[in-house]
C-alpha cells in the first residue's frame, strides 16, 4: 500500500495484466484516454509528494507548471479547515519548489493543495513532533 501511495507502480503494473484488462472489458468498463479538447493542458500543474514525508518542521514540495504564473499552497486538517496559506509570488514555467512549514501544527495527517491557474492538485502529508 505504501509503495502504491508513493508512486502508483503497483496500480500501473496491475493494470497492465491482460487478465485484468479482459475482466474489466467484460464488466463493461471503458478506457478513457483524454478528457476535453486539450485547452487545459496549457496550464497543467504537476505536483510531487512532499519530501521528506513524514516530516518534522519543514518539507519541500516540487511542482511543475506548463506556463508561468502564481502558485498557492494551502494546508488543511482532516475536517477540511484551511490552516495555512502560502503564496509563491511568481512561479516560473517548468520545475519550481515551495516550502511546507508545519511549525505549530500537532502531529497528524494533513492535506495540502497547490493551485495554479484553474488547476488544483491535492496531496497528503504526515507531521511528526
Amino acid at each position: 500500500m505504501i509503495e502504491n501511495y508513493l508512486n502508483e507502480r503497483v496500480w500501473d503494473r496491475f493494470m497492465t495484466n491482460p487478465y485484468v484488462q479482459t475482466g474489466l472489458a467484460r464488466a463493461g468498463f471503458q478506457s478513457v484516454v483524454a478528457v476535453g479538447d486539450g485547452a487545459a493542458d496549457a496550464t497543467r500543474l504537476v505536483v510531487d509528494q512532499n519530501m521528506p514525508n513524514p516530516f518534522r518542521g519543514t518539507a519541500t514540495i516540487a511542482y511543475r507548471l506548463a506556463e508561468p504564473g502564481q502558485a498557492t499552497l494551502r494546508i488543511y486538517d482532516l475536517r477540511g479547515r484551511c490552516l495555512r496559506t502560502v503564496v509563491a509570488d511568481r512561479a516560473d514555467k517548468g520545475p519550481n519548489q515551495i516550502t511546507l512549514d508545519a511549525g505549530g501544527l500537532p502531529s497528524g495527517v494533513y492535506l495540502y493543495s497547490i493551485e495554479a491557474g484553474n488547476n488544483r492538485v491535492w496531496r497528503r502529508c504526515v507531521v511528526i513532533r
